[in-house]
């Protein structure tokens, strides 16, 4: 029951923010190179950011694929799509964020004592 102060740096919330977007670019372009992998893991930090798929492409494929994945980001980049963030309630944002593949589980972030978690 102690009293918790916490302070955010506005800055380095945006850089994170943008850095986490970048994610969701990474799965549009595999999108558009018509790779629906089912991602697996996503790490947004500036000291390595990735994101990991289940499956994986044929080693024959790689290079042709990875020039495919370089235009598909740049063609990504030129339609300069305007981001928001957005507060949903679960069913929404269940079905927007998992519509490809299960990218998360609100039980993940949601109290099972909490009656109504939206």
């Amino acid at each position: 029951n102690a009293n918790v102060k916490v302070s955010v740096d506005p800055a380095n919330r945006l850089l994170l923010s943008e850095c986490h977007t970048a994610g969701h670019v990474v799965d549009a372009a595999m999108a558009k190179c018509d790779k629906l992998l089912p991602p697996t893991k996503g790490y947004h930090f500036l000291d390595g950011a990735y994101v990991e798929y289940k499956g994986a492409i044929d080693v024959k494929e790689r290079e042709e694929f990875l020039s495919r994945l370089k235009v598909a980001y740049q063609e990504l980049i030129d339609e300069d799509m305007p981001t928001n963030i957005q507060t949903l309630p679960i069913n929404e944002a269940e079905s927007l964020c998992n519509r490809l593949a299960q990218n998360f589980s609100m039980k993940d972030f949601t109290s099972p004592t909490d009656p109504n978690p939206n």
